[in-house]
C-alpha cells in the first residue's frame, strides 16, 4: 500500500468503516510507481486500434439502418485469419459469444452462418470459437442474469449482447441502466475482454434511448452510429477514448454479406431539409404540417417544430398572407408565389 494509502487508513482508525469499503479504496488507488501499459488490442481497422480488451462499446442506430450486419462484419473479421472489410484481429485471439435478445431462431440462425461464411468456418458445424444464444422468450430479469452468468461461464474474448435495452425493463429507469452498464464494466475488467453492446437511437436523432443511452455513452470506449442511405449504410465512431478510426460504408453483396463501398456524397441540412417538405407544395397550417411531419419521420413534436423553423429560416418553406405554410420550389419566382 502507498504512503497515501496507509494515511487514510490511518485516519479512519476508531471509525465506524465498512472494512470492505476500505479494501476497496486501497485497490482503487493509483500507484504510478507501476508501469501502466496500453490495454491489449481486440479489433483493428488497417493499423488503428477500434477495441480493446478491458472495455466496451456500443453500436446505434434506428431500426433497418444494418446494424447487425456491422457487427457481423466486425465478429467475422475478428474470427477470420484475414482482414475483412479493412478489419482485422491480433494474433491471439479468441473465441466469441454473440447473445440475442431479439430475433427467433431461424433469423439468429442466419446471423450466425452469415458470421461462419466471413470467418471461414463451416457454416453447418458447431465452432469451439463461436457460440451463439437466444434469450427472446425470457424476462428482462431472467436475461440479465443469464448474460451475467454466460459471459463468466464461457470467458469470450469478445461478446456481443444485440439488444442490450432487453436486460433491462426500462431504459429510462436511471437505477436499471447503470446497474447494467456496472455490470458491463466488470465484466470487461474480471475477465480482461471487450463486450459490444447494441442499441437504438431516438427517432430522428443519433443518441440511444433513455438514461441507458446516456450511461453507455459515458462509460462506453467507442460508439459506433449506423445510418442507412438507401442501399448503404455508413458507420460513424463518435465520443470515443483514444480511437482515431475512419468513417465507412457498406452494402449487401448477392451473397448476403456486408462489403465495403464508397461512401455517399454527404447530404447537407437544405437536402434533408427539402426531403422532409418537398410533398408540401399546396399551403397547409402550421399545426397540421408539424402533426404530418411527427407522423411521417416517426419523430417528437418539439423536434417537429425545429424543423419547420429550420426550413422557413433556410427559405425552404415560406409563408403566405394567410399564414400558412408551403414548400418552395426550385427556380420559383417570387412574383409567382401563391399569396
Amino acid at each position: 500500500m502507498s504512503t497515501a494509502g496507509r494515511q487514510i487508513v490511518a485516519s479512519l482508525q476508531g471509525a465506524t468503516t465498512d472494512s470492505t469499503i476500505l479494501e476497496q479504496i486501497k485497490d482503487s488507488e493509483l500507484d504510478l510507481s507501476k508501469d501502466i501499459p496500453n490495454p491489449p488490442p481486440v479489433l483493428f481497422q488497417g493499423d488503428k486500434v477500434m477495441m480493446s480488451k478491458g472495455d466496451f462499446s456500443a453500436v446505434v442506430g434506428a431500426a433497418k439502418s444494418r446494424k447487425t450486419f456491422c457487427i457481423t462484419a466486425m465478429v467475422g473479421a475478428y474470427l477470420s485469419d484475414d482482414e475483412y472489410m479493412g478489419m482485422s484481429s491480433p494474433g491471439d485471439a479468441g473465441n466469441v459469444l454473440w447473445i440475442d435478445t431479439e430475433q427467433s431462431i431461424y433469423y439468429a440462425a442466419k446471423v450466425a452462418r452469415r458470421i461462419c461464411r466471413i470467418a471461414g468456418f463451416n457454416e453447418h458445424e458447431n465452432n469451439k470459437r463461436f457460440r451463439m444464444l437466444c434469450l427472446r422468450e425470457f424476462s428482462p430479469g431472467t436475461r440479465f442474469k443469464m448474460v451475467d452468468t454466460a459471459i463468466r461461464l464461457y470467458k469470450p474474448q469478445l461478446a456481443i449482447i444485440d439488444g442490450a435495452a432487453d436486460l433491462i425493463e426500462d431504459v429510462n429507469d436511471s437505477a436499471e441502466s447503470s446497474k447494467l452498464s456496472t455490470l458491463l464494466m466488470n465484466l470487461t475488467k474480471e475477465l480482461n475482454n471487450h463486450i459490444i453492446t447494441v442499441l437504438h437511437t431516438n427517432p430522428g436523432g443519433d443518441k440511444p434511448r433513455g438514461h441507458l443511452g446516456t450511461n453507455f455513452l459515458n462509460k462506453a470506449q467507442a460508439l459506433f452510429i449506423v445510418k442507412a442511405d438507401g442501399e448503404v449504410s455508413t458507420v460513424s465512431v463518435e465520443r470515443c477514448r483514444d480511437i482515431a478510426v475512419s468513417d465507412w460504408a457498406f452494402k449487401i453483396n448477392d451473397k448476403g454479406l456486408p462489403e465495403i463501398t464508397s461512401m455517399p456524397e454527404d447530404t447537407t441540412k437544405a437536402d434533408t431539409l427539402k426531403s422532409v417538405f418537398y410533398r408540401f407544395t399546396t399551403p397547409i397550417d402550421r399545426i397540421k404540417l408539424r402533426d404530418a411531419i411527427m407522423q411521417q419521420e416517426n419523430i417528437k413534436k418539439s423536434m417537429a417544430c425545429r424543423r419547420i423553423k429550420e426550413a422557413l429560416t433556410d427559405n425552404i418553406l415560406l409563408e403566405n398572407k394567410m399564414g400558412l405554410l408551403y414548400y418552395k420550389k426550385e427556380n420559383e419566382e417570387e412574383e409567382h408565389l401563391p399569396f
